[in-house]
């Protein structure tokens, strides 16, 4: 039996073996931390300064750009929307109103530049009867959203019968060919025909989102149109139709509005 003494003296022994392993535990996890720790740290700079020798690219998004950025960039323009122009005509051409859908279609060429083409297709009312259309090429300049652009193109009328009294009803069975009525006449009571047309246009475009927005505009144009009526009757020599036609100068100034894609 195992005196007291010797019990005491075993206990501490354990004691301290206990401490022992738990302090070498210890010591072994702290040393494990701090290496780790350390590598991380030189791996972490390393990477750094291999970053920073790297030479640095930077891609453009639209992701980082804002709406209105977004519609500053080329690509294509897409606009439908209605007009209603007022028609003021240099006698002989009458005057009145048109109201109509407006078609749009071109290209942005830069922040400060685009290239478009617009189509207007109305009915005329008043002065004016019957189909009235047009198509324009317009080079624009925009700014802080603003656009002003001059165009070029072509305006054309296709008046329903009897749009007007007729000003010289005995005239289409005296003439025996094609005759052209002067200034001083009174208007034809139908037009046929085609012209040329110049225009000035200025337009706010609203962006709404990165690729839908709307398009307010206002437009003052020019035109001359050849305007033809039809007598029922042919030349005897080269059996050619016998109109009776008319120029028809005028200018007109317009509001439309739409929306508009990119």
């Amino acid at each position: 039996m195992q005196s007291p003494h010797i019990k005491a003296q075993n206990v501490s022994m354990r004691t301290r073996f206990c401490l022992s392993v738990c302090l070498s535990v210890c010591l072994s996890v702290c040393l494990s931390v701090s290496l780790s720790v350390c590598s991380h740290l030189v791996y972490a700079q390393g990477s750094e300064d291999v970053k920073a020798a790297e030479p640095q690219t930077f891609v453009e998004s639209e992701q980082l750009l804002s709406d209105r950025e977004s519609w500053e960039l080329s690509g294509l323009r897409v606009d439908l929307g209605s007009y209603q122009e007022f028609i003021t005509g240099r006698s002989p051409a009458p005057s009145g109103s048109i109201k109509g859908v407006h078609i749009g279609v071109g290209a942005r060429l830069d922040e400060e530049w685009s290239l478009s083409g617009a189509l207007r297709y109305g009915v005329g009312s008043e002065g004016l009867g019957g189909l009235n259309f047009s198509g324009m090429v317009s080079g624009m300049y925009h700014r802080y959203g603003f656009g002003l652009g001059l165009g070029l193109g072509v305006i054309g009328v296709e008046e329903q019968p009897d749009t007007r009294p007729d000003p010289s009803p005995e005239l289409a069975n005296e003439i025996v060919a094609s005759y052209t009525l002067p200034e001083s006449s009174l208007p034809l009571s139908r037009c046929v025909g085609f012209g040329p047309l110049a225009a000035l246009t200025a337009l706010y475009r609203l962006p709404i989102t990165s690729i839908f927005g709307l398009k307010i505009g206002a437009q003052v144009n020019l035109a001359r149109l050849t305007c033809e009526q039809s007598t029922d009757r042919v030349e005897p020599d080269t059996a050619q139709g016998i109109v009776i036609r008319q120029y028809w100068d005028r200018w007109g100034w317009s509001l439309f509005g739409g929306l508009s894609w990119r």
